[in-house]
């Protein structure tokens, strides 16, 4: 008879931050934090790939190069929490002067099924940054805490 985990691990990306608003095509080193909870009753292995657990710009990756830190949590307890953090540059094919939605994927297994776990950050917290040209003055307004970019080149 198949065991049955009826507190099978669940993965949630609740968020995705950044201290930085406003970043310039070649910038590099700039630190995002993902925060993943398991809402499950088993731990959650992490799938560190790149192609499992990684940041989104605007739904996609082009543009934007982020590398997870090695300190990077591996488990998420039962009920628990961990925030992950990567370094991202901004790549100079970057789209300039607008939004840039920041968000994630996270994938994994329970570590008692083995069962694959993974959220696509759909209901996630995300961050945002504006894109400048190197040596751009960028104008930042909030409309309800959206920002809204217009940019002056020399």
């Amino acid at each position: 008879m198949a065991q049955v985990y009826i507190f099978q691990a669940a993965l949630k990306l609740n968020s995705v931050q950044t201290n930085v608003y406003n970043v310039t095509r070649g910038e590099t080193n700039l630190v995002v934090s993902m925060s993943v909870s398991n809402t499950g009753g088993t731990d959650a292995n992490i799938d560190s790939a790149p192609a499992s657990t990684y940041l989104t710009f605007n739904g996609g990756t082009a543009n934007f190069t982020s590398t997870a830190l090695t300190t990077n949590a591996a488990v998420v307890p039962a009920g628990g929490s961990v925030v992950l953090q990567y370094n991202v540059t901004v790549q100079n094919t970057a789209p300039l002067n607008t939004t840039v939605i920041l968000s994630g994927v996270v994938k994994g297994t329970d570590v008692a099924s083995g069962a694959v776990l993974n959220d696509n950050g759909s209901t996630a917290v995300t961050g945002s940054w504006i894109v400048a040209g190197a040596g751009d003055a960028l104008v930042v307004f909030r409309s309800n805490g959206t920002p809204v970019a217009g940019a002056f080149s020399r």
